[in-house]
């Protein structure tokens, strides 16, 4: 049975996490499929999936969770609970923080800072 790295980006209020858990696969994952852990009551869908040769694992990387009306420390002490490992977190301070990673791009029409100048 093959092993798998599973990351979660997780964001709520008062800051953002990544999440890491590993698990052993009775099949190859996919993209689009839904995993459900026995210690979790939600799904989560599979966005990416790569195979390292070299380690012999898979590395499956979920739907981000976007908690935004939980506090960050209630979200972050439920994923603790139900088998993630916290591998980054950066707290909001005073209701601003940087954005998560791979945030993306931003949506058509909205404003990126930039003036055009230097970029």
């Amino acid at each position: 049975m093959p092993q798998a790295n599973f990351w979660v980006l997780v964001t709520a209020r008062g800051g953002w996490g990544v999440f890491r858990r590993e698990s052993r696969l009775r099949f190859t994952p996919a993209v689009g499929q839904s995993f459900l852990f026995a210690e979790e009551e939600i799904a989560r869908l599979v966005q990416s999936v790569t195979w390292d040769e070299g380690e012999e694992r898979f590395t499956v990387r979920l739907e981000d969770d976007v908690a935004s009306a939980d506090d960050w420390e209630g979200v972050q002490g439920y994923y603790l609970s139900t088998g993630w490992e916290l591998q980054e977190d950066t707290p909001a301070v005073m209701g601003e923080g940087p954005e998560p990673p791979d945030a993306g791009p931003p949506d058509e029409g909205e404003e990126t800072g930039c003036n055009g100048e230097g970029h």
